[in-house]
């Protein structure tokens, strides 16, 4: 859904209502080959696709199982 094509840089810089205070997220992906693809999402995005993004940000410690393991978490 939102991963770019192997080898890109993707962002979704293009939010057009955003919070100017608010955290960046990276996901980085890597293959057996070193190629990194990496996708930016900027946490401010008010947009519906960046609001949809956050939410799933904000469980990802939970889905994850790690949510134990960090402060203020679990």
């Amino acid at each position: 859904m939102y991963r770019p094509k192997t080898g890109e840089i993707a962002s979704d810089n293009n939010c057009a209502r955003r919070a100017t205070d608010h955290q960046f997220v990276n996901f980085i992906w890597s293959d057996k080959n070193g190629t990194k693809t990496k996708f930016e999402h900027y946490k401010g995005c008010m947009d519906d696709s960046g609001k949809k993004l956050n939410q799933i940000v904000e469980q990802l410690s939970v889905n994850l199982g790690i949510a134990d393991f960090i402060k203020g978490q679990g």
